[in-house]
């Protein structure tokens, strides 16, 4: 999953004063799918980011400092029980977008073996 490219996306088009953890992460919902297991990834990119930022020389003091407030709180932010419920959230969402997704896969296949069936009797009764 591409977390590197959308958080420096998020970043670059969110104007700092609503720069938050529920933000990137509801940004990165829109974009991608993920789930809780993905959580320690975001971090590390997340806080990768926020550091890159918190010492940039293209970046307001401003933009600095709330890069460097969301830094430091950063662990316990992902601990608190709206972001937990967060990531349920997504864990729920994923397992029915994968669920539809191989119910789909299944009757694709059983179309397939459908038509392939059809085509061979087909086939076996023009030799007959």
């Amino acid at each position: 999953m591409n977390f590197e490219e959308n958080i420096a996306t998020y970043f670059g088009s969110t104007q700092y004063p609503q720069w938050s953890v529920m933000g990137i992460l509801q940004y990165l919902a829109e974009y991608m799918d993920y789930t809780s297991d993905s959580k320690e990834e975001i971090s590390k990119v997340l806080a990768k980011h926020l550091l890159h930022i918190s010492v940039g020389i293209n970046f307001k003091k401003s933009a600095k400092n709330k890069a460097k407030k969301l830094y430091a709180a950063l662990d316990t932010t992902l601990s608190r029980a709206e972001i937990i419920q967060f990531f349920d959230e997504q864990d729920v969402r994923f397992y029915k977008v994968s669920h539809v997704n191989l119910q789909m896969c299944s009757k694709i296949k059983m179309l397939t073996c459908m038509l392939y069936h059809r085509n061979f009797t087909r086939s076996m009764l023009k030799r007959v």
